[in-house]
């Protein structure tokens, strides 16, 4: 199931690569290959290095990361994410659907208690964790390209602009 939703993403991905026009159209598909990344940078950093293998180039040691699904899930806050959070695609079939199919996990204690267990060096209170696990699914929420395809239309439909004539005309 998870399959078959990133092969219909990366095949909308390339259509509309294909019938980009503007510099707009291409900001919008960054997005897209933002949420990629955000998702598969590490299956990505193991084919580039496949290939330089493969071509006789010399590998290259990968920058120092410092981006928020990274760090989230070399500390395995994204476990903590999955236990009492929705994962970011079944958030979005809740909204395609209008109605609750997935509802949030139900966790047997207060979240603060469970954020304790996922303490580490670089998060070092109970509170840091619990926010860099917020941080880490809006960011996977933000660059869901359905969400911001909705967010889009929303604004067209539903925004208003104002404005008063000045002394000048």
């Amino acid at each position: 199931m998870n399959e078959q939703r990133n092969v219909e993403l990366i095949d909308n991905l390339l259509e509309e690569l294909e019938f980009a026009k503007t510099q707009s159209d291409l900001n919008d598909l960054s997005s897209m290959v933002a949420f990629f990344k955000s998702y598969y940078m590490d299956e990505l950093m193991k084919l580039q290095e496949e290939r330089d293998k493969r071509e006789g180039k010399q590998t290259r040691k990968a920058p120092l990361r410092r981006d928020v699904p990274y760090n989230a899930r070399k500390h395995k806050l994204d476990d903590m994410a999955t236990r009492c959070a929705l994962l970011p695609h079944q958030f979005v079939e809740n909204m395609q659907h209008n109605r609750f199919i997935h509802r949030p996990p139900s966790i047997p204690s207060e979240p603060s208690i469970v954020a304790d267990k996922y303490i580490s060096p670089q998060f070092n209170t109970g509170m840091a964790v619990m926010s860099n696990v917020c941080r880490f699914l809006a960011q996977q929420l933000g660059a869901h390209p359905y969400l911001r395809k909705l967010n889009k239309k929303l604004y067209m439909d539903k925004a208003m602009l104002e404005t008063k004539p000045t002394e000048l005309g």
